[in-house]
């Protein structure tokens, strides 16, 4: 498990995290949430050691964590950082030999797997300044999980990523996850972390804005929001106020749960009612809210 306890950073006198912590398990996949500015970037150079903290602790298992641990982390920063007149494949096996792993050829065959998976194993020989944006993305991400890390830190990983190779790398979280890799993903994509994360923390000007399991937060800003589809007439007589209109389907509110269920339960008989459920917000519309709504931060 990664702990982060009451983690405080200055550059001078701006005061960068604020009292920041929390908890990851073994095996999960935590999101780090927050606008630009907030802090995201100070906090996850701080837990690989790339800064130190002013006050506060980060423990792995345990232990702190420092040089001497430092290569069962794997980190990708939002900027590329690869050396444009390398060739991939030396690249990769350079990044890994500075985690300590040695050029063998179990480590090539490791390697042309992951290039294989990205679609890019053909362009294994090319320098790194002959391909896309796209393609020098896929590459960092395999520098990132080429020496097998532990705790694996993405920081908006899927920048310059076309929808399939998006999937790759989705499944491939997943993967390492179930594998029993921890993993932190930093990103301004909510649909992303509600597909990924278990758990989350949100962060503005340095300190801690909403944290928890997101199903749990999304349960806590419910609204009394409701989606019904039928299969030819709608009911004419929907409670509440009627937020959208479809042929066949309507979305509206109404703050009496019992006067919902009650007119839920005459329409059975009256119409043919394919699905009911409640709709919770999205993690994108926390997210706005909180941010807009300068009385909660």
């Amino acid at each position: 498990m990664l702990i982060v306890s009451k983690l405080n950073k200055y550059f001078g006198d701006y005061h960068a995290t604020k009292n920041i912590s929390f908890s990851i398990p073994k095996g999960s996949i935590f999101g780090l949430l927050g606008p630009n500015g907030a802090g995201k970037t100070t906090l996850l150079r701080m837990i690989t050691g790339i800064y130190k903290y002013d006050s506060g602790a980060i423990t792995w298992n345990n232990s702190p964590i420092s040089i001497a641990n430092s290569n069962l982390i794997g980190y990708l920063p939002e900027e590329h950082g690869l050396y444009p007149k390398m060739r991939i494949i030396d690249i990769i096996i350079y990044f890994a030999e500075i985690k300590g792993v040695v050029k063998s050829p179990k480590l090539l065959d490791y390697i042309d797997y992951y290039l294989k998976k990205f679609g890019i194993y053909e362009d294994k020989n090319k320098r790194i300044e002959q391909i896309s944006k796209g393609m020098q993305q896929k590459v960092q991400i395999i520098a990132t999980i080429i020496h097998n890390p532990e705790l694996i830190i993405f920081d908006e990983p899927f920048s310059g990523l076309d929808p399939v190779n998006s999937r790759v790398l989705k499944d491939l979280m997943l993967e390492l996850a179930k594998s029993g890799k921890t993993i932190i993903f930093s990103t301004h994509r909510m649909e992303q972390v509600e597909e990924l994360c278990q758990d989350i923390i949100l962060i503005k000007h340095g300190q801690e804005v909403l944290a928890g399991n997101i199903e749990e937060i999304k349960l806590s800003y419910r609204n009394q929001t409701y989606y019904i589809k039928v299969n030819g007439e709608l009911p004419n007589n929907i409670p509440g106020n009627i937020i959208s209109n479809a042929e066949n389907s309507i979305i509206f509110q109404h703050n009496n749960t019992n006067e919902v269920k009650n007119f839920i339960q005459k329409s059975l008989s009256k119409y043919d009612i394919l699905e009911f459920r409640e709709v919770l917000p999205s993690m994108d519309d926390i997210f706005v809210k909180l941010i807009e709504d300068n009385n909660k931060i």
